[in-house]
């Protein structure tokens, strides 16, 4: 009897230790970045479109640095780009009583009723990218339809005189982010009649977009130009040109480390530079901000910087293209830019950075 009570004794544990073993993954909806024992951290809930795009990924890797530097825990969930499934992800952030929500919204007015039922319940809510109307939420975003605008622009006087096609690589309809980015570009190389724009939809996926490229070089011999909105996307579509055997020059958006790489070798003339890193901090950064009831615009704008050859930097200027609706495009070399991607913590960092009030 001894011996068999200690046998099962033995197995309860081990099935135990199986448990534990199995709740303990670190698989990117459940993980954490902060120790929650001591009681008093701010704890924000990350509701993210997936982790599958290289953009995403560079978003946590600076969201985690701000979440060690800002002494904030967070717990991330992906919805694989799916609404319902970002909508149950955020009520149950509200259930579980996090301090922020922060959402990478899959289609802004699909979540306005459940952000609304955050800040009604006393949960702040953070929009990234694309700014979501509702009653009291904050929002980071970043100059979308104007910065697509001017590549626009600077690419139809690139080809000034040629006839052809300039394709464009999108992210999905909804998506405010990709959107603007799409009317932008639309709005600018609508100026040039010697130019047709042909759209294919990538859905922030690298083999989604190099499929959709694939379609578009194959369909138009007299394919000049691909932009494409986001870094994430432009390797596939790389990938696509390469394997096309043609040479056709590319331009994207992000100025994440490998498309600035690209850049230098030659096969983007032209970039945008936020980083996948630097955003991803800079919007935890304004977490700990939004927690203490800091004075700040409820919506906060960052500021990016187009990266460009001394040549067209000179093109630009003289043409006039530096300045869009208004707003002065601020250009920087290759070297400037990846030291502004790689400094961001010290950029938005405690000890120097507060958020945009404009006491409005």
């Amino acid at each position: 009897m001894k011996k068999r009570g200690l046998l099962l004794f033995l197995a309860v544990v081990m099935i135990s230790l199986a448990l534990v073993g199995c709740s303990g993954g670190e698989e990117p909806g459940d993980e954490t970045g902060g120790n929650d024992e001591t009681g008093d951290k701010i704890v924000v809930g990350m509701s993210m479109i997936d982790y599958t795009n290289p953009g995403f990924i560079g978003i946590k890797t600076g969201a985690d640095k701000a979440a060690e530097d800002y002494d904030i825990e967070l717990i991330w969930k992906g919805c694989e780009g799916n609404l319902d499934k970002q909508i149950d992800v955020i009520r149950g952030f509200i259930q579980q009583g996090v301090d922020i929500i922060m959402v990478d919204s899959v289609d802004v007015n699909g979540l306005v009723s459940v952000v609304n039922e955050a800040t009604d319940a006393g949960v702040k809510v953070l929009a990234i990218g694309s700014p979501i109307p509702g009653k009291d939420n904050y929002n980071a975003i970043y100059p979308d339809y104007v910065d697509a605008k001017f590549a626009a622009r600077v690419i139809g006087h690139i080809y000034e005189g040629q006839e052809g096609t300039i394709g464009l690589i999108v992210g999905s309809p909804g998506n405010l982010v990709s959107d603007n980015r799409q009317r932008g570009f639309e709005d600018g190389l609508a100026e040039f009649e010697n130019l047709k724009l042909v759209t294919g939809l990538g859905n922030w996926d690298p083999n989604q977009a190099m499929t959709a490229a694939e379609d578009i070089i194959r369909s138009n011999d007299d394919l000049l130009h691909i932009h494409v909105i986001q870094d994430g996307m432009s390797y596939g579509v790389l990938r696509a040109v390469q394997n096309s055997g043609k040479n056709i020059p590319m331009s994207s958006n992000d100025g994440d480390p490998e498309a600035l790489d690209n850049f230098e070798a030659g096969y983007y003339i032209l970039e945008n530079l936020n980083g996948a890193e630097r955003i991803g901090y800079w919007f935890v950064a304004l977490c700990h901000f939004i927690a203490n009831d800091y004075p700040m615009d409820k919506t906060q704008v960052n500021v990016l910087y187009k990266v460009m050859s001394d040549e067209l930097k000179e093109m630009v200027i003289e043409k006039g293209l530096d300045e869009v609706d208004g707003v002065k495009m601020q250009i920087v070399s290759l070297e400037e830019a990846r030291e502004l991607g790689s400094n961001y913590q010290e950029e938005f960092g405690p000890e120097k950075f507060e958020p945009t009030n404009s006491g409005q």
